[in-house]
């Protein structure tokens, strides 16, 4: 198990976490590298908690900072 975690040029951080030599997880454009860092220990917490086996495919996650009155408007047009 590896987690890369690291500044951008565009300033932000990202991580990407591997299981042995793939990569299972990876998110991009956070503001802070403590922000990637916390991401990328939810899927580290999921990967030990699955004893490695992991047979899910790669997801990748873009961090989008989204106030609260879009986030309203968003939920408010799935319902």
């Amino acid at each position: 198990m590896r987690i890369v975690s690291s500044k951008q040029p565009d300033g932000t951080f990202y991580y990407e976490v591997f299981n042995g030599d793939v990569l299972i997880d990876s998110g991009s454009g956070y503001p802070t590298q403590q922000a990637a860092n916390r991401a990328s220990n939810v899927v580290y917490h999921a990967l030990h908690a699955a004893n490695f086996a992991w047979n899910q495919p790669a997801t990748v996650h873009d961090y989008v900072e989204i106030s609260i009155d879009e986030l309203a408007k968003e939920l408010e047009g799935m319902l």
